[in-house]
């Protein structure tokens, strides 16, 4: 009876496994369902199957029959869970960029113009291309070569050299010259995975399924992978852009709405104008007359209907923020820097709109310097919509205080449990900021990195000694990514592209290709010998093989892994190591036999004398898989994922499928 129980359970645990893992699976299947509609759609125009994917990315279009029909995903959604391909099997870009370590100096020196200092910058450039040392040590023995008589911190002949900003606040005024690059040391490297951070924010923002970022350390490299992407110079942009970190005042909506209330009266006067040039111009015709020299006439020529009907050209597009209130019916304009809101697709438009020479000259004096920027996420719960915020400018298009003022940020819980920022500033950045912050004191202040607002507090009072709080409808990941954002701030250095490659769709499906053939010979072979060579033990090695397939696919997909070629061939490897412990087995219950055992107990004590062996082999080649996994990258990381996976799944197969196979 407790053997009974035991297979029961592990027969339950197979199924539980098989659903789970066939689940998992299922979105790839839906995913490559609706990408293949796409395809037909767009019938060869990327631009139209992008149109189509986008349009249906919200829309519930998959209810498995595991929920009796109570949940759906979404197309987004599934493509989170689908199995994701790596760069070699589906192509994309391959970059590699640099954060220089001469610009670093240069920006934590805040371009000092010492002639020692520029001249070791030149020796330490120079020895670079022949060194294996990194420029930080060349640049030390480089400025100790050639003074010997001062500190860095405090020459006796010019100003300080690293003394400036930030670094006043951490060197002291008597520090050694050791002292002074070990400062400057942390600083460097510090930015440079202060940049690591931006671009991750920066590509997870971008939406790029499953993209491979890795620092190489001490170099100021960084490599980025990025499977699918085909618009590679949006991409070239998003990586190189400065990542500007900046604080805006702002204006409020309830000054700003007979602004966008005239601005909308005006571009409707425009399109009736149009509108009725275009039908004079129709009526002018005579019956010889080519109309398609005229163009396209606004009119709806069905019905001859030539009538000016009434339209809303930027409230079509520009959701004013504004509400009726249930208790009164009255139309109210709710305050705030929130001027509006619009579907994402129609933010260019509003842009192209509001840039206009109709609405600019409409702009009030007092509203002179008024700039709009986009919100960086969508607030609804549909994540279609951006509110536009109305930021106050000045002549030279510069914020009173930006982000290299900021020393320290981390994401915290408030009282209520909500995630909030952290954030400390230097003096001089203190000293701004409780100035500011005096000034607005029941306004919003904007933080805004590379034009995107990713919050607006509304400041309470008057704030002192550079420490203040950040709180928005944050999670805690979107806290700790803007903490991490706001103790970046503006890069010390550009991000420089040294290396592009760009791998073709035709490289990945050729890969693809080579790779399904190699997968399937190796699978025919051993499911061929094992029934030649087994017969009935054969077939059900092959079952167990079938089934151990499917659970690593599915594992991939539900954990989240992406499938690359040298991926496909630590399956076939798995493939091989899976037959080997069945070997080993059925040897074991063929001596088993030869001893005269009943076949009941033959495979009792062959699977007992198997285990060992099978453990040790399958254990040593985990830990090798694990050392992989966390030293090695990319396709090496790809390999040992798989194989991992593999090694725990054959394990199972061979020690509990085979087994049930048998004994039922």
């Amino acid at each position: 009876m407790k053997n009974s129980n035991v297979r029961n359970l592990i027969g339950f645990i197979g199924i539980i496994f098989f659903v789970s893992f066939l689940f998992s699976l299922s979105f790839t299947f839906v995913v490559n369902r609706e990408q293949a509609k796409a395809k037909e759609f767009g019938n060869g125009d990327f631009q139209l199957e992008q149109y189509y994917l986008d349009s249906v990315a919200n829309e519930p279009i998959y209810t498995p029959w595991l929920f009796f029909g109570q949940k759906s995903w979404t197309l987004a959604e599934c493509q989170d869970s689908e199995l994701k391909l790596g760069l070699d099997l589906q192509g994309g870009m391959n970059v590699t960029l640099e954060i220089s370590m001469r610009d670093i100096l240069i920006a934590l020196s805040d371009n000092s113009s010492d002639p020692i200092f520029n001249q070791a910058l030149q020796v330490a450039s120079e020895k670079e291309k022949a060194s294996q040392l990194d420029y930080l040590a060349l640049f030390e023995d480089a400025f100790r070569e050639l003074n010997t008589s001062s500190k860095m911190s405090t020459r006796l002949s010019s100003p300080r050299i690293f003394g400036n900003k930030d670094l006043r606040d951490k060197i002291p005024t008597d520090a050694s010259d050791e002292e002074v690059m070990r400062i400057v040391r942390v600083e460097a490297e510090g930015a440079v995975d202060r940049a690591f951070t931006v671009l991750r924010a920066r590509i997870d923002k971008f939406g790029v399924a499953s993209p491979n970022i890795q620092k190489a350390e001490r170099t100021g490299r960084i490599i980025v992978e990025l499977p699918g992407v085909k618009d590679v110079v949006r991409v070239k942009k998003l990586l190189q852009s400065a990542a500007v970190l900046e604080f805006w005042e702002t204006y409020d909506n309830t000054r700003l709405f007979s602004f966008f209330n005239e601005a909308n009266f005006a571009l409707n006067e425009k399109y009736i104008d149009l509108e009725k040039n275009d039908q004079d111009n129709l009526n002018n015709l005579s019956e010889d007359d080519d109309l398609d020299d005229l163009g396209d006439l606004v009119i709806d020529a069905e019905s001859n209907d030539t009538t000016i009907q009434n339209v809303n050209i930027l409230f079509d597009v520009l959701q004013p923020n504004a509400a009726i209130d249930p208790n009164t019916n009255a139309f109210q304009i709710i305050p705030g820097p929130v001027v509006g809101s619009a579907l994402v697709k129609d933010t260019a438009k509003v842009n192209e709109y509001l840039q206009s020479s109709e609405l600019v000259g409409l702009i009030p004096s007092e509203f002179r310097n008024i700039k709009f920027l986009w919100e960086a996420k969508p607030f609804d719960d549909n994540k279609e919509r951006l509110r536009l915020i109305a930021v106050k400018s000045n002549r030279e298009d510069k914020a009173r205080l930006s982000g290299d003022v900021i020393v320290d940020a981390s994401q915290d819980i408030d009282q209520f449990g909500n995630p909030q920022i952290n954030m400390r500033m230097n003096r001089s950045g203190s000293r701004l900021w409780q100035k500011i912050t005096k000034e607005n004191i029941g306004k919003s202040v904007a933080v805004v990195l590379d034009d995107y607002v990713y919050s607006f507090p509304v400041v309470n009072t008057e704030i002192s000694g550079g420490s203040s709080v950040i709180s928005g409808n944050f999670t805690l990941d979107e806290a700790q990514d803007l903490a991490n954002i706001l103790k970046a701030g503006k890069l010390p250095a550009p991000a420089k592209i040294i290396q592009s490659e760009i791998v073709g769709p035709s490289l990945g499906s050729e890969a693809i290709q080579a790779g399904y053939k190699s997968f399937l010979i190796a699978l025919g072979f051993v499911l061929c010998y094992m029934i030649f060579y087994y017969m009935h033990a054969g077939v059900a090695s092959n079952i167990a093989l079938i089934i151990n397939m499917l659970f690593i696919f599915g594992a991939l997909s539900g954990l989240g892994g992406v499938l690359t070629l040298p991926g496909i061939a630590g399956i076939v490897l798995t493939i091989g190591m899976s037959v080997d412990a069945n070997v080993l087995i059925y040897e074991r219950i063929r001596e088993e036999l030869s001893q005269g055992k009943g076949l009941t107990l033959a495979i009792r004590d062959g699977y007992m004398q198997a285990y060992s062996s099978i453990i040790d082999a399958n254990l040593t080649t985990l830990l090798t898989g694990l050392v992989l996994f966390y030293f090695g990258t990319g396709p090496i990381k790809g390999f040992a994922t798989t194989l991992i996976i593999g090694i725990l799944t054959s394990l199972f197969c061979a020690i509990f499928i085979t087994r049930l196979i048998f004994e039922s």
